[in-house]
């Protein structure tokens, strides 16, 4: 799992950051906003403040929640420990649900629910409740746990398995779909699109199957679930993605919001999720188009080359591997290039560990603004070393999917180099 500069703090329960301390006894409402895979609700914190999301949330008298999940072992990274809200045997649509991670874990957000209305005055209909990649996936899986009215959930970069229970929920009658927003990048490496855009046309076939139920209205009015395609967004959110979501909380949940105006300049669409509905772009590029436009990573043991337009170079090599239980330097105690600390880690099925070495070639008066700086990518913080020459510097890692990193890394370094003033997203850790 590539968590980055980012450390997993361990604890023995489940931390809960609210972005307005201290919280007034009588609130409007709420927002719960569940981070990804290995990440704490402290960086979600600070994002949705750095952003103004926070600010914006509060003038609508709306505090903000960013629980942490709790650690616990994860399949899909070796059985590493890492603050998930559920457990993965394989990041695939088709893979099975931990239910009773599930479980586990929509218990803890129903205590923060259960307080922030004894003792905040917030009824659960007032309560949002979303995340971003596997933390939209434990909203959406509480669909089918929550059984008091929430004011609406959403998810970024996020899906439900193709056998969820939350598609079988029509048969329980107290069971009432709230509305959905969910929203997805094209580009995304990590959570395909295509997964995306399959949960949200099933959560709307019951959406429409409740509301002709319930009202006898007619198909395609007033939908319930509404779905937003970033056609250059990877597995991250940004600025844009949060106007869309404060901008339908600003209503109540009441009202998608219209982005026929950024529609024109392809930065979002609404998709139609009804029968027949199909894309209306160009698919972005990605996965063979995007190596074709910044070149090829090899997965062999020595270095290859990845040469871009933008004035930068990178190559990417497997350093060494080490047992899993190695202790690396830390960043204090890494006096050389040769061994920088490793910005994330993994764990082999043989108990080992591959370290990664991605060394970036740029113009020399561009190298001491990333030994400055990090960049954010998949996640996490990713922080660099001087290079063996004036004009590069490093970065070492360790990754189960290291060339997908270094190749997510090289796109944020490019990014800089065309606008040091660039927002960064926040990306998901890997695996999401």
């Amino acid at each position: 799992m590539a968590s980055g500069s980012t450390k997993i703090r361990a604890s023995s329960s489940v931390s809960t950051h609210s972005a307005d301390r201290p919280m007034p006894p009588i609130e409007k409402g709420a927002l719960i906003f569940l981070h990804g895979s290995g990440d704490e609700g402290a960086n979600m914190e600070y994002v949705l403040r750095a952003t103004g999301f926070t600010q914006r949330m509060k003038t609508l008298g709306l505090s903000v929640h960013c629980p942490t999940a709790l650690p616990r072992p994860y399949s899909f990274a070796g059985g590493a420990v890492s603050t998930v809200w559920f457990d993965r045997t394989n990041l695939h649509i088709s893979a099975p649900e931990d239910k009773a991670g599930m479980d586990a874990s929509f218990a803890v957000l129903s205590d923060l629910m259960e307080k922030l209305e004894t003792e905040h005055g917030v009824p659960s209909s007032h309560i949002y409740l979303g995340g971003f990649s596997m933390g939209g996936g434990m909203a959406l899986a509480a669909l089918t746990r929550q059984m008091k009215p929430l004011a609406g959930v959403f998810a970024i970069g996020s899906f439900l398995a193709a056998d969820s229970d939350v598609y079988k929920q029509q048969q329980q009658q107290r069971w009432r779909l709230p509305r959905l927003l969910l929203a997805h990048g094209q580009a995304d490496m990590v959570v395909p699109y295509s997964w995306g855009e399959a949960t949200a046309k099933k959560l709307y076939a019951l959406s429409r199957a409740q509301k002709k139920e319930d009202e006898g209205e007619e198909m395609g009015r007033d939908d319930l679930v509404a779905f937003y395609r970033f056609p250059h967004l990877q597995h991250e959110f940004d600025r844009r993605v949060l106007s869309v979501l404060a901008r339908w909380i600003e209503s109540g949940a009441k009202i998608f919001p219209d982005v026929s105006k950024e529609q024109a300049d392809g930065s979002v669409i609404r998709v139609p999720l009804g029968q027949n509905s199909s894309l209306t772009t160009a698919r972005c590029p990605g996965g063979a188009q995007r190596e074709a436009a910044a070149g090829t990573v090899s997965t062999s043991k020595g270095t290859s080359g990845v040469c871009s337009p933008c004035e930068v170079q990178m190559t990417l090599e497997v350093e060494e591997e080490v047992a899993a239980d190695s202790s690396f330097p830390s960043s204090s105690s890494s006096s050389t290039p040769s061994s920088p600390p490793p910005s994330s880690f993994s764990s082999l099925s043989s108990g080992r560990v591959r370290r990664h070495r991605a060394t970036f070639r740029v113009p020399r008066t561009k190298v001491q603004d990333f030994l400055t700086r990090p960049v954010a990518a998949r996640g996490a913080y990713f922080s660099f070393m001087a290079g063996k020459e004036p004009d590069t510097f490093c970065l070492v890692f360790e990754s189960p999917c290291p060339e997908e990193t270094a190749a997510a890394v090289l796109e944020k370094v490019r990014t800089r180099l065309l606008d040091p003033h660039a927002p960064d997203g926040l990306s998901a850790c890997t695996p999401s």
